[in-house]
């Protein structure tokens, strides 16, 4: 939906919510250019995670020691990029090769490149096509949205539980922008 901002993202922390945990998502992944050491490029989609995004999810990745907290800290633009590769992308444009963890991957539209950080499991397809997460550098106390979240329920919590504290953020947010 994109309603959310780093800002409601955080009110999903409260202890007295069914929620164990959240991260945020691009609501709108990206497009950009991969160019190989033989100058041909390749289309790879994009999705900026925050922090915690696989964690939520309880899937480890399969390679690599993934982000850092530092990797999601708000920085300046030459900032080194960081990403973890989808299963899929390690496999058909790296031959699987446990050697790309910590390569710079060179990006027509991203300067520093992407370091790439891990390797995702192969059953995570979210949202479906992602070839790249990135860390997302974000503020967050940002009001500006665009994010869609992930969330873990404590353990035992009924579903039923879950539809208020989503809910009431939704509908808030729904009123302040209508057309979304």
């Amino acid at each position: 939906t994109g309603l959310l901002s780093p800002l409601n993202l955080g009110l999903f922390k409260d202890p007295q919510l069914p929620i164990e945990s959240a991260a945020g998502l691009n609501a709108s992944p990206q497009e950009l250019s991969l160019v190989g050491n033989d100058g041909a490029a390749a289309n790879l989609l994009i999705t900026g995670v925050t922090e915690g995004f696989f964690d939520v999810l309880g899937l480890p990745l399969v390679l690599g020691p993934g982000f850092t907290h530092e990797d999601h800290a708000p920085s300046g633009q030459n900032a080194q990029v960081v990403g973890v590769l989808s299963h899929r992308i390690w496999t058909t444009l790296f031959g699987r090769d446990p050697a790309v963890v910590g390569k710079i991957l060179r990006m027509v539209e991203i300067p520093t490149g992407i370091r790439v950080a891990g390797v995702a499991p192969p059953e995570l397809d979210l949202p479906h096509g992602t070839d790249v997460w990135l860390s997302a550098r974000i503020n967050p106390r940002d009001f500006g949205h665009g994010l869609d979240a992930v969330l873990r329920a404590r353990p035992g919590t009924p579903i039923h539980a879950l539809r208020g504290p989503g809910d009431v953020l939704v509908r808030e947010q729904a009123k302040t922008r209508p057309n979304r």
